[in-house]
């Protein structure tokens, strides 16, 4: 099973494969910091893609579903 941190390293190596791919967000669903906080949040899930945050890193991603691929978001905060 996928875990944010292995998400994390695989997307770093660019490692990810297919099936890592299709199982996100299913494989962050019970996953939870030590004091019950959410590891990953979702922001959007529209038709075709979700846009998901790996809170502990507070780094943001989107997938988008019909390409099954998943890209970084890059943002400043002003």
């Amino acid at each position: 099973m996928l875990s944010t941190d292995l998400f994390i390293e695989k997307f770093d190596t660019e490692t990810l494969t297919d099936e890592d791919i299709r199982s996100i967000p299913s494989c962050f669903m019970d996953e939870q910091e030590p004091g019950g906080e959410p590891v990953w949040l979702p922001y959007e899930n529209g038709y075709g893609f979700l846009v998901f945050c790996i809170a502990s890193k507070m780094r943001f991603f989107i997938k988008v579903k019909s390409d099954n691929k998943v890209f970084e978001l890059k943002y400043k905060l002003l």
